[in-house]
């Protein structure tokens, strides 16, 4: 595997436990990889990354829990999704004085 993808084997090992981790324990964020709603990113980064220290039945009860929610655009709140854009500082309307 580490030569087909030009990875150390460390790397390659990483990739091979995500993989088991998806298939056995999160069949769900499986799906949503697998359709597209969620990306290679946020289900290795923020999803598997994120829950390493779970057992088996916390990682059932946590995919389930991550499932119900939304990840379509008009509705972005899983994993990754999109920070509201900040206002600008100060007062509405008010723009800053020249230097």
């Amino acid at each position: 595997v580490a030569n087909t993808l030009k990875v150390s084997a460390g790397c390659a090992r990483a990739k091979v436990d995500d993989a088991i981790r998806l298939v056995h324990h999160l069949p769900g964020t499986l799906a949503r990889l697998d359709d597209g709603t969620l990306t290679a990113y946020q289900a290795t980064y923020r999803v598997l990354r994120a829950c390493t220290d779970l057992t088996p039945s916390q990682l059932a009860d946590f995919d389930t829990a991550l499932c119900a929610r939304s990840f379509t655009p008009n509705h972005p709140t899983g994993p990754g999704a999109p920070q509201p854009a900040r206002r600008g500082r100060g007062w509405p309307g008010r723009t800053r004085a020249p230097s």
